[in-house]
């Protein structure tokens, strides 16, 4: 008998710390967890617990994983699949428990995908029985069945380090209240004049704020050019410079004008 719990924390990508379950009867023999990073998007296996992972998941039981593209690997463990205890027995899945770049998380952009989601499902697949049910006697069939006392996703706001906290916008949409000249759902995007480098992800070391661009006070256009970026180290490239101006930073007189 299989059974799916659907998790949607708000609709907002969180990075994910934890899913933990207690359950008031025994524990499935055999249950799984998946995540999506968007609405309509696919269900990606997160953790798979069995007493039987070559048979039920096609996984070994309590494989290893490699730096790289492995530690967006889901793993599988019989840890938790015993019947016992009947009621109260938990599980706890760290999302970066075993993976070799968790302590530098800041900079492995395949684990800061690893823990994005949006959503969380847990699909319980098979109960734990003392083998009696072959019988088929109904009574014994009735007393097998799962029960969840609680069920808790441990995260924070997905904001990329440039925000402390979420907020409702006028859509009554779930938003981060971003800082550092970042804008967008998770402070995705430099704010419209502040193109002078490329957006990156804030650290514990460096807050990587978007700098303004330098148009010397004849524009407040720019956009970010990789070109300019590259020769000069400012990547910020004016646009629609006033007082008969032209250049990337408006710092010269267009043809034909002069003072």
């Amino acid at each position: 008998m299989t059974y799916q719990l659907h998790v949607c924390p708000t609709g907002k990508a969180f990075d994910i710390t934890y899913v933990r379950l207690k359950f008031h009867t025994s524990r499935p023999e055999s249950f799984a967890i998946y995540k999506r990073t968007r609405e309509d998007g696919p269900w990606i296996p997160y953790q798979y617990y069995s007493g039987s992972c070559e048979n039920t998941y096609s996984k070994a039981n309590r494989g290893f994983i490699r730096t790289g593209g492995d530690e967006q690997q889901a793993l599988c463990t019989d840890e938790f699949s015993d019947i016992s205890p009947l009621t109260g027995g938990n599980v706890a899945f760290s999302t970066l428990e075993g993976r070799p770049s968790a302590y530098n998380f800041d900079n492995s952009p395949v684990l800061q995908e690893w823990v994005t989601a949006t959503d969380i499902r847990v699909t319980l697949n098979r109960l734990n029985t003392f083998g009696d049910e072959v019988f088929n006697d109904p009574k014994v069939l009735k007393s097998y069945y799962y029960a969840i006392s609680d069920f808790a996703v441990g995260g924070r706001c997905k904001c990329n380090g440039h925000a402390s906290e979420c907020v409702k916008n006028e859509f009554d949409k779930l938003v981060c209240n971003c800082k550092h000249n970042t804008y967008g759902v998770d402070c995705e995007k430099c704010l419209p004049f502040f193109n002078d480098r490329p957006w990156r992800r804030a650290t514990a070391e460096s807050a990587s704020e978007c700098l303004p661009c330098d148009c010397n006070g004849r524009s407040q256009e720019c956009y970010f050019d990789p070109e300019l970026y590259r020769s000069t180290g400012h990547g910020g490239h004016c646009t629609n410079c006033q007082g008969n101006t032209d250049g990337a930073h408006c710092e010269r007189c267009r043809e034909n004008f002069f003072r």
